[in-house]
């Protein structure tokens, strides 16, 4: 998927990508519901924004100096998502079902605006970045499956509970409950 010029209207459509050799997104425009399943997929050159939700069903995706925002839901139930040098702002919720999934590291965090589930946590891997919670709604939920993260901040006004065990090298807990 390239573009180079002019507007890509998504017309809150769902925009399918699926493929058999290594791919990349190089769109300047946002997609609303965007799905991945292939062999691979890379971002390489503009920040990539889903305005509607995002799912990864197939195939790895790697992100590469770009950021990602999904302003609904993001899923993961295909085989790599590495995140690693980024930066993730999802407004709604993040579920992680299947697969492989590296949480972006350093200084780069994964902002959560909903609920996080892990349905699968061996696969899972949080590595030392930071994941920041920055939703404002009550009742959201959190649902770790005993994963362990580095860092965890509650930065948003609203109100998570837990479903099981939440574990962390250090927690911050400003505005949020």
């Amino acid at each position: 998927w390239t573009q180079s010029a002019g507007t890509f209207n998504h017309d809150s459509g769902t925009v399918y990508m699926d493929g058999g050799i290594v791919q990349q997104i190089t769109a300047q425009g946002n997609f609303y519901n965007l799905v991945l399943d292939g062999i691979g997929f890379g971002v390489y050159t503009y920040d990539l924004v889903a305005q509607g939700s995002l799912s990864s069903i197939g195939g790895s995706f790697t992100l590469y100096s770009v950021n990602l925002w999904v302003q609904g839901d993001f899923f993961v139930n295909g085989p790599s998502m590495n995140m690693g040098g980024v930066t993730i702002d999802i407004d709604g919720s993040f579920t992680f079902n299947g697969g492989t999934f590296y949480c972006p590291t350093g200084s780069n965090t994964l902002n959560i605006g909903q609920d996080l589930i892990v349905n699968n946590p061996t696969s899972f891997y949080s590595n030392n970045g930071t994941i920041d919670f920055k939703g404002t709604a009550t009742g959201r939920q959190i649902t770790t499956a005993d994963v362990a993260f580095n860092h965890i901040i509650f930065s948003g006004s609203g109100e998570w509970g837990l479903t099981d065990t939440l574990v962390a090298d250090s927690l911050h807990v400003g505005a949020g409950q």
